[in-house]
């Protein structure tokens, strides 16, 4: 019986070509996920999709605006839904990113939310205190404690719902991943020696 190759790969070899094939797809599915979550959390805002955006705070208004804050916005020329009054508070929604530095196995967290840096504005698009929009965005989500801004509850529920889509959200980017995985050249020997 003549000597044969071995067909088995050699594992630390085909391990480092998947990492390499892997590492960028689970990243670019992992942002797609949260750019779809964005989307749908800004949809969701200008729909007024959200419990407490349709109670009624102010019998006299009938909304959960009070009649001297739809007046202003309407003197403003302002959108009187909640919370888009200018529609910088919702075009500021974004997908952030940040690289874990002390990691020793390439490291990105995603999430969605404001920019830190960028400040709230008011109804004239002037930046009038020094309020970063997600210093705002708590504000709103939990209310004051005098009840001058009521509770209205956004991210939380966006929150809550994410979390029970989470499980169809990894099945996606698995499935993505390895779909970028086995497309890959650098792995493709491997895959076609262990047939």
């Amino acid at each position: 019986m003549a000597y044969r190759r071995s067909h088995i790969p050699r594992f630390s070899e085909l391990r480092k070509a998947v990492v390499r094939a892997a590492v960028p797809a689970l990243f670019e599915a992992v942002e797609r996920q949260a750019e779809r979550a964005r989307e749908e959390f800004v949809d969701r805002i200008e729909a007024q999709d959200f419990w407490s955006f349709r109670v009624v705070l102010y019998p006299e208004s009938g909304t959960n605006l009070s009649p001297r804050w739809i007046r202003r916005k309407q003197l403003a020329g302002a959108d009187l839904r909640t919370m888009i009054a200018t529609g910088w508070y919702v075009s500021n929604i974004a997908v952030q990113s940040r690289k874990k530095r002390a990691a020793t196995e390439p490291s990105m967290t995603y999430h969605v939310g404001f920019d830190h840096r960028v400040k709230a504005r008011d109804l004239y698009g002037q930046v009038v205190v020094d309020l970063p929009l997600d210093t705002l965005a708590k504000i709103h989500e939990n209310g004051t404690l005098g009840g001058r801004v009521p509770a209205r509850p956004h991210w939380r529920p966006q929150l809550n719902r994410m979390r029970r889509e989470a499980g169809s959200m990894r099945d996606e980017v698995l499935a993505e991943v390895m779909q970028a995985v086995s497309r890959r050249a650098a792995v493709r020997p491997f895959l076609m020696r262990a047939r």
